[in-house]
């Protein structure tokens, strides 16, 4: 059951860079698959997106520019987003999937005491959570960026069809999701005009 009069904590998406260039077609592409789908499917398909591509290469720019402009689409992620660096390659630093989720569920407005013990029964609730919310309309996007492992960023996935998810690691992760590879960026491209 959701609170009824906590305000989420939905929108600690970093700021997009304003002189990111030069991946437009990139940016078009990942918002048309994380739109919300206008014809109503039998099975519900996740809107799960993985950004692979060399460290360094723009993959975190990438999300949170397609993040903070599906954001300002009329009904796309009306609830706001939830966005975690994971560290996932610094082993000193990297954060579990227990502490992810704990932190996930505060910012949803789940207090501190009804946060249960351990990774399943994290899972299970901010999975319901997420649900309800996308079953009353407040559709959220959930940006999982720097991710090392499929361990890592399975348990943070939605099951629910509706929530949308954009990750992003240095490999291929086996997590059911659409494969967007970014390369390094041709700088002897003409920029658009």
């Amino acid at each position: 059951m959701l609170p009824s009069k906590v305000t989420p904590a939905l929108s600690g998406l970093p700021t997009p860079s304003a002189t990111f260039t030069g991946r437009d077609a990139h940016v078009e592409e990942l918002l048309h698959a994380l739109a919300p789908r206008k014809e109503q499917q039998a099975v519900p398909q996740p809107s799960r997106i993985a950004v692979a591509g060399l460290a360094g290469v723009g993959k975190t720019e990438l999300v949170v520019q397609v993040a903070a402009r599906a954001l300002c689409e009329p009904n796309s992620f009306p609830g706001g987003v939830l966005f975690i660096d994971l560290l996932g390659y610094d082993p000193e630093r990297q954060l579990s999937p227990e502490r992810v989720l704990d932190g996930f569920l505060r910012a949803l407005g789940i207090s501190g005491e009804h946060l249960p013990d351990g990774l399943q029964d994290l899972q299970r609730l901010y999975r319901s959570v997420l649900a309800a919310l996308a079953h009353k309309g407040r559709r959220i996007l959930v940006v999982v960026d720097s991710a090392s492992s499929t361990d890592q960023v399975t348990p943070l996935l939605p099951t629910d069809g509706m929530t949308a998810v954009l990750t992003t690691s240095r490999h291929a992760l086996n997590i059911d999701a659409r494969l967007h590879d970014l390369n390094v960026l041709d700088t002897n491209e003409d920029p658009p005009s």
